[in-house]
């Protein structure tokens, strides 16, 4: 082995880290633009190289470390530059990784192949430099310039992490494995053939993680389309409501002419007083407008209202809706469904009318976005593994409202919390603020 080959050169991977930390910067929502990002990147393109001339000089058993700290750098250049949380960070950071890895070893296996033709000539490795690392950049680019348009709508879960976290590692692990001077059927002895080994793994780990992606991409894609069926469900099923409300108000309208032309007709001030009383009572049942400033959230209040309404149940709602809009609709759709149709559920089953109460408040607190759903209840609540379990008898098809808000809130980085206090059952879910995507 021609030891004096094996290792790329330091400034060689700065580059490759800086280059492909840079790809996915062009591609997310941004928080530095125009001239300041150019000298931001600049700057941090000096640090890379800087990092990997430190790290250099230091012994082999500080090498784990040293590519723990790329990594970091990497990370921190995305994250510092956009405006993605640390999940959906450290979900590309890992990707960007492996990308310069394959660019750098294809790289150097590319001028280590020309070596003995072309002879070690500055001019050569500047050449295939720029062509190779250009060239991977801008196909790779144009693969991601795909998911340009859907990936604010993509939430990266725990378990895109976990996965793209292992493959990361094992793609990293199996591409290196040569360099340990281990001997096995998996390892290289040959400078030509350990890079041929590391390239053709980290491109594999690319394919891999854009198997992922397309797979999240079609979800994503069916999800819009059951999505888009269910709005026209929906607005079918509210033209039908509108006509049924229309024959109401056309009929509550002649009982009403009738009942002011008796207000007019009577004499007795305290007679007419109670015929206005219960006029008022009569059309106040009719109050189930919403305006949260999100037609969506609006929508959703506005069916669960009649629901309410019918069963003389009193909902108060106190949102600002449109903290909610970086919510995919049918997680929001899920969650005020299932913590709305739990409190009416439960309201129903209360006597006294004037128990019937139920509260939704949506506010900011900070960077956080708060909802709160409470409800008066009596029934006695039923717990199941420290989770809370449906009290119908039919738990096969009932059941999963809580634990759907939880998963739901979980994949947004949030939490949810669940509390009674004298007879009022709380339903928390505390969220992190998306960023603003442009």
């Amino acid at each position: 082995m021609n030891d004096a080959f094996i290792n790329i050169p330091r400034e060689y991977t700065a580059i490759a880290e800086w280059l492909f930390s840079l790809l996915f910067i062009l591609i997310l929502p941004k928080r530095i633009k125009g001239v300041k990002l150019y000298l931001w990147s600049a700057l941090w393109l000096a640090l890379f190289i800087a990092y990997q001339y430190v790290a250099g000089i230091l012994p082999l058993y500080m090498w784990i470390p040293g590519m723990i700290g790329a990594v970091l750098m990497m990370w921190a250049f995305i994250y510092f530059t956009t405006s993605i949380n640390f999940t959906t960070s450290v979900y590309f950071v890992i990707q960007a990784f492996i990308m310069a890895e394959f660019a750098a070893s294809i790289e150097w296996q590319i001028y280590y192949f020309y070596l003995h033709t072309w002879g070690d000539s500055l001019v050569l490795k500047t050449i295939i430099l720029v062509l190779v690392f250009g060239v991977t950049f801008l196909v790779l680019y144009l693969l991601e310039a795909r998911y340009k348009k859907v990936i604010q709508k993509i939430i990266i879960t725990r378990n895109d992490i976990y996965v793209t976290f292992i493959t990361g590692l094992l793609v990293f692990v199996i591409s290196n494995l040569s360099f340990t001077g281990i001997q096995s059927p998996f390892t290289g002895r040959y400078v030509i053939e350990i890079f041929y080994i590391r390239s053709l793994v980290d491109f594999v780990g690319i394919i891999l993680f854009y198997a992922q992606r397309e797979h999240k991409r079609f979800t994503l894609s069916q999800m819009e389309l059951l999505v888009t069926n269910n709005i026209l469900e929906k607005h079918y099923q509210q033209y039908t409501i509108s006509q049924e409300s229309i024959k109401i108000i056309n009929q509550k309208y002649h009982d009403m002419k009738h009942q002011i032309n008796l207000i007019k007709n009577e004499m007795d001030l305290e007679k007419r007083d109670e015929y206005i009383q219960k006029l008022e009572e009569g059309i106040k049942v009719y109050e189930t407008q919403f305006k949260t400033g999100y037609d969506v959230l609006d929508t959703i209040l506005q069916s669960k209202g009649f629901q309410c309404t019918e069963h003389n149940i009193h909902l108060n709602v106190v949102a600002e809706g449109e903290l909610l809009k970086f919510m995919n609709i049918m997680d929001l759709v899920s969650v005020f469904g299932n913590m709305l149709d739990n409190a009416i559920e439960s309201c129903k089953q209360i006597d006294e009318i004037d128990k019937r109460l139920i509260h939704i408040v949506v506010f900011r607190q900070k960077n956080m976005v708060i909802i709160r759903c409470e409800n008066y209840f009596e029934n006695v609540l039923k717990y199941d593994n420290g989770m809370l379990a449906t009290t119908k008898k039919d738990t096969i098809n009932h059941g999963y409202g809580i634990r759907s808000i939880t998963d739901i809130i979980n994949q947004y980085e949030g939490t949810v919390r669940i509390t009674t206090d004298h007879n009022w059952f709380k339903i928390i879910c505390l969220m992190p603020i998306a960023q603003e995507v442009k």
